[in-house]
């Protein structure tokens, strides 16, 4: 029987001290925190594709949101998440203007740009403050 007194110490999380293994759970914890970051390489990889952002749009843009939104995204991730949310409008845009009146004056161009400024701006409103 192990004497008590000779337990290793344990962190604040409740890890123990010094080299251990790694558990399963602590894997699935570190992959569950990564989720952001590879939805924003899809949604970017989706923008260069042949129409892909379009197409994926009315799912990645609320994912993308929900992402923003996470404790655990860092400050330059959630920076990224709304370029690339706002882009994604923006090519949206583009379509709808494209499918609606075709190459016509201003039209072309003003549709991308509302939905380019109106998603940065509400995605970038969603991101919080810096903690002091």
């Amino acid at each position: 029987m192990q004497d008590r007194t000779q337990l290793p110490p344990f962190l604040a999380d409740g890890r123990p001290m010094g080299h251990t293994a790694p558990t399963h759970h602590h894997r699935m914890l570190a992959a569950t925190h990564r989720w952001p970051a590879v939805l924003v390489a899809v949604a970017a990889f989706l923008l260069v594709s042949y129409g892909g952002a379009i197409v994926a749009a009315p799912a990645t843009l609320p994912l993308l949101y929900i992402a923003l939104r996470q404790d655990a995204t860092g400050r330059r991730l959630r920076l990224v998440i709304v370029a690339v949310a706002a882009l994604t409008a923006a090519e949206v845009g583009w379509a709808v203007a494209y499918v609606a009146v075709g190459e016509a004056g201003p039209w072309i161009w003003l549709p991308p740009l509302a939905a380019w400024v109106g998603t940065a701006a509400a995605y970038a409103r969603a991101v919080p403050p810096a903690a002091p």
